[in-house]
Formats: structure tokens, C-alpha cells, sequence
């Protein structure tokens, strides 16, 4: 009592209710493990209700009905469903809601065990893909069936130990429950298939009742591993306690699930050693396409560097050879205008040798004039100076040196000036030729 009425504070608590109404629900709780003298006792259906918390609205908490569970001791369970659970409509019925995530695993144990889900071709009613979704992953994973060639849909999983409620999915949308399979219902209508995961628990050796078989097995038809037992225990007789009695059920179970998983491990080894084979093929293929491309690029490699190569010799001699052309044109083009040049010399030299004669002519000449000027010069100062003292003899002289004066002045008036030629620049040197010759070449 304590124990249950700890756990109801605590999930009251945690959704968010007022101390009166957390109060009231441990009251009840309480109560209901004290009068539930047997183990068996279970309070099922206290559902804590927090609708309406974004409204301002107070929270309520409904209490279901108190239901005694026959059978073999099981622990007390409150299940406790909060306002964010979405529930399926219209029990019975397929239904495109999420059922509700409630903590309805019950464990038992430790470890895991394989387990066959199937649902019949009927129930599937033409369905592309049918998956399942239950309470060992919270109602948020699925896992997707394998169509069989009956039509049948089937799945091995692996699952905790214990109790899980689930349901099929049809084409991603549908939600059902399978008619063939163990179905609970709550107070409010919520339908989920009962998937019971245990150990192979022998059965007494002697005849066991109809309701006994179904609380051992509880899974339906091919829905757990136990299940076989189950129906072995139901259908078996009275024998002597010494005599032993194997459990045909649990044991057809455990075979067919380990023949499943052996022929999918069989696929799957034979699948791998194709994908491996394919895999091998591609890789060869691509080595070799790989080997070619590299042979094609090797053999245009060494071709380029031969062409290369070969281009080196051609520049070293054709530049050579264009250096030797290009430098016995410039010799050719320097002979030019050397002759240009002595030609030009030349010219230049004759004329200015022509007009050095004649200035050199010219300039004796007049050297020799000079002297005969000089001495009658002298004569006209001497007699200019004796004139006075002897008159008649200046008269005769003067009249004498008048004429000769005459005469000199007249021969130096014709005395042509120096003719000075300095001017080269308007020399005409005939250099037509050798003009010719440089044009023909700088072309």
C-alpha cells in the first residue's frame, strides 16, 4: 500500500496537479492495495487527466474501476496517461491515429529474446507495407515486416523480456490490431495487440485448464515464442508425473524462429558473396580501365618529351643559323657604309684640299705685295720729311713717287679678297650607290 501510493504521488505530482487532487489519488490508491488482500490485486485504470492546462483550466483526475486479475502473483500496476497522448477513435476499428505511449512494457527479467510477429494476408487487405510499432521503443519506432509468398506478412525482432502491447501499421497511416493476436482494451475504448516475451516455461505434467493456457500464453497465434507452449499445455493429458513430456510448442517456436533467422543468414551470406563478387568485378573493371588510361598517359607522355626534345635541337639551330645570318648582314650592312663612309672622307678631303691651295695661293700672294708697299711707304715718309729743307729737290721726288703711288694703289685695289670655304655640310658627295646597296639590305 505505501509502495503503490508512493508511486501514485509521484506520477500525480509529475503531472502537474493540485495537492487536494494528488491527495485524493493516493487515498484511493491506498485503499485499494489494503482491500486487495490477494497479490493478484491491481489498480487498473487510474487515469490522470491534465486537458485543458494552455485553457487555464483546472486538472482532474477520473478514477477508474478497481479489477482483480486471477492467475499466479503479479506486482500492482497504475498506469497513468498523460494529456499529450493521443488515442485511436472508434475502438474496433482501423484507425490512422497513434496509439497511446503508455508504460505498459512490463519486463520480467533480464536479457532479450527473438520473437515472430505475422499478420495474415487478410488483415493486411492489399497493403503495400505493413510495419510495427509498440510499447518497447514508446510507440516511436517501427519495424517493417517481410511479405511472404502465402501473402502473409512476417518479422523476427528481438525484444525485452516481459509484456509489450503493439499494433500493425498499414501503408505508414493505418493502425490496426490483429484479430489472430491477444487484444486489450482499456475503459476508454484503446485497443493494442499482447506480445508476451519469456523464457520457455515448462508446463506441469498433467492436463491444464483452458483459462490456465491463456494466461501462460497470451500472445495469439504466432505472436511470441511461449505461445506454442501454451497451446502444448492446453491439449496435453494426464500421464504419470515420472514420465517426461517434452514441450512440443516451445520448442516448434524456438525452431522456426532460429530456421527464419538461419534462411535470412543464408540470403544475406549469399547476397554478400554476389554484392563481394560485384564488388570485385567493379573494382577490376575500374583497375583496368584505370591501367589503360594510364598507358594511353604514359605513351603520350614520352611522346610530348620526344617532341620536345626535338624542338630543343631545332631552336639551338635554328637560332644559330639565323645569329650567323643576321651577323653577316650586319657585315654586309658595315662594308656598305664603311665605303659610304670613305667616300664621304674622300670628297671632303679633295675639296678641302682644293680650297686650301687656293687660299694658300692667295695669302703668298699677298705676302709677296707686301714689301714692295712697305718700301714705297718709306719713301713717301722720307721725302715727306726732307721737304722742307731742300724744295726743289722734294718737288721732283714727290712728282716721281705720285705716279708710282698711282700705279701701286691701282695693282693692290685689283687684289682679290681671301676666298674662305668652310662649309661642308652642303657638300655634294655622290653616294647614290652605296644608298642603294644599305637599302636593299636593311629591307
Amino acid at each position: 500500500p505505501f509502495v503503490g501510493g508512493f508511486c501514485t504521488t509521484m506520477e500525480c505530482y509529475e503531472a502537474g496537479l493540485k495537492p487536494r487532487r494528488i491527495l485524493a489519488a493516493v487515498l484511493v490508491s491506498f485503499v485499494a492495495c489494503v482491500v486487495g488482500t490477494a497479490p493478484t490485486v491491481s489498480l487498473a485504470g487510474v487515469n490522470v487527466c491534465t486537458q485543458g492546462r494552455e485553457a487555464g483550466r483546472e486538472s482532474g483526475v477520473t478514477f477508474g474501476l478497481l479489477a482483480l486479475r486471477g492467475g499466479s502473483a503479479a506486482k500492482p500496476t497504475i498506469r497513468v496517461l498523460r494529456s499529450n497522448s493521443v488515442l485511436p477513435s472508434n475502438p474496433g476499428s482501423p484507425s490512422k491515429s497513434k496509439p497511446a505511449a503508455t508504460s505498459s512494457s512490463q519486463q520480467s527479467g533480464t536479457g532479450t529474446l527473438f520473437t515472430k510477429v505475422s499478420l495474415s494476408s487478410k488483415e493486411a487487405n492489399q497493403a503495400k507495407k505493413v510495419e510495427v510499432c509498440g510499447s518497447w521503443s514508446k510507440f516511436k519506432e517501427r519495424a517493417e515486416l517481410k511479405k511472404l509468398a502465402s501473402g502473409d506478412w512476417e518479422l523476427i525482432i528481438e525484444l525485452p523480456k516481459g509484456s509489450h502491447e503493439f499494433k500493425f501499421i498499414l501503408d505508414s497511416s493505418t493502425w490496426i490490431c490483429s484479430e489472430n493476436i491477444k487484444i486489450s482494451t482499456d475503459h476508454r475504448g484503446n485497443r493494442n495487440n499482447i506480445l508476451l516475451v519469456e523464457d520457455s516455461r515448462r508446463t506441469p505434467q498433467t492436463a491444464s485448464s483452458p483459462g490456465a493456457a491463456a494466461s501462460a500464453g497470451g500472445g495469439g497465434a504466432a505472436a511470441t515464442a511461449a505461445a506454442g507452449a501454451a497451446a502444448a499445455a492446453k491439449a496435453a493429458k494426464p500421464v504419470d508425473d515420472k514420465v517426461f513430456v517434452k514441450d512440443a510448442g516451445s520448442i516448434e517456436a524456438a525452431k522456426d524462429v532460429f530456421a527464419k533467422l538461419l534462411e535470412e543468414e543464408g540470403k544475406a551470406s549469399e547476397r554478400l558473396k554476389r554484392a563481394q563478387s560485384q564488388l570485385v568485378d567493379t573494382l577490376a573493371l575500374e583497375l583496368k580501365a584505370g591501367l589503360d588510361t594510364l598507358t594511353h598517359c604514359s605513351e603520350h607522355i614520352a611522346s610530348c618529351t620526344s617532341k620536345g626534345e626535338k624542338g630543343i635541337k631545332d631552336i639551338k639551330a635554328s637560332a644559330e643559323a639565323k645569329k650567323s645570318e643576321i651577323t653577316a648582314h650586319v657585315d654586309g650592312i658595315r662594308a656598305v657604309i664603311a665605303a659610304k663612309e670613305d667616300a664621304a672622307v674622300n670628297a671632303v678631303t679633295s675639296t678641302a684640299k682644293t680650297r686650301l691651295e687656293r687660299l694658300e695661293g692667295q695669302v703668298e700672294a699677298y705676302n709677296a705685295t707686301l714689301p714692295s708697299v712697305y718700301e714705297l711707304i718709306q719713301r713717301v715718309k722720307t721725302d715727306l720729311a726732307n721737304s722742307a729743307q731742300d724744295t726743289s729737290a722734294f718737288v721732283d721726288k714727290a712728282q716721281e713717287v705720285v705716279p708710282l703711288i698711282e700705279k701701286m694703289s691701282n695693282q693692290l685695289m685689283e687684289t682679290a679678297p681671301p676666298v674662305i670655304n668652310d662649309d661642308f655640310d652642303s657638300l655634294e658627295v655622290d653616294v647614290a650607290k652605296e644608298e642603294r646597296a644599305i637599302n636593299r639590305m636593311t629591307k
